[in-house]
């Protein structure tokens, strides 16, 4: 037991790490990228729409038009920057859950995850065996599956992980009617299945905007 809770504080622990450190290189990109990127191309351009003590909200909408039609690619590199660390931060989100769930399929799959999904699938066919008995009731059956898997008390890493991986696995293909179907199998089958096929953990897209914002910020020194 205590070897068990080592393990989960140490894969926490991680997975906080990675997340702080992908963010503050996010934070840092949008930062430098951003306000000096605006600080180049606002010099490039002239408002001639009002001054800007009493301008408002109005000329600062005429003001972003203005940029747009004048420095069109520019404005667009930039407002790529403005928006890129929500993108990033999802990405992260994303990132961190996979490589959690990578781990514990690699190294607790047998002994944590199957054993809580045969006890959450055997409760829910002595609670729940009018539901199987109709064959389109997948996503019914779905939907009382997450529920009983979020009831139980187990390791809150653990139920996450597996209400992930059994939201994304399909079950419209299995007949629930089929007296010889093996419910509890298939179901945890494809379960684990799904989530071996949706995480494996890649930096890629985060690299690649992170690389984009500073392309950007390069393209923007040189043409403005």
């Amino acid at each position: 037991m205590k070897e068990q809770v080592l393990y989960y504080v140490k894969l926490a622990s991680i997975s906080v790490l990675n997340w702080i450190a992908i963010n503050l290189i996010n934070l840092f990109t949008f930062l430098v990228t951003f306000f000096v990127g605006i600080y180049m191309f606002s010099d490039e351009i002239q408002f001639s729409g009002g001054s800007g003590a009493h301008a408002g909200m109005v000329m600062v909408y005429l003001y972003l038009i203005q940029a747009f039609f004048e420095r069109p690619m520019e404005f667009l590199m930039l407002t790529f920057i403005f928006f890129s660390p929500g993108f990033i931060y999802i990405l992260s989100n994303k990132y961190v859950l996979s490589k959690i769930i990578h781990r514990l399929l690699k190294d607790k799959a047998e002994n944590t995850l199957e054993p809580i999904m045969d006890k959450v699938l055997v409760k829910f066919q002595s609670q729940e065996t009018g539901i199987l008995k109709k064959s389109t009731d997948y996503a019914r059956v779905k939907l009382k599956l997450v529920q009983q898997l979020k009831s139980e008390s187990e390791n809150k890493i653990q139920k996450r992980v597996l209400t992930y991986g059994l939201k994304k696995a399909k079950l419209d293909d299995v007949d629930f009617t089929d007296p010889n179907i093996n419910f509890n199998q298939i179901i945890k089958q494809k379960t684990i299945a799904t989530l071996k096929e949706i995480t494996n953990p890649s930096l890629s897209k985060i690299i690649l905007i992170l690389i984009l914002d500073w392309l950007f910020l390069i393209v923007i020194a040189i043409t403005c």
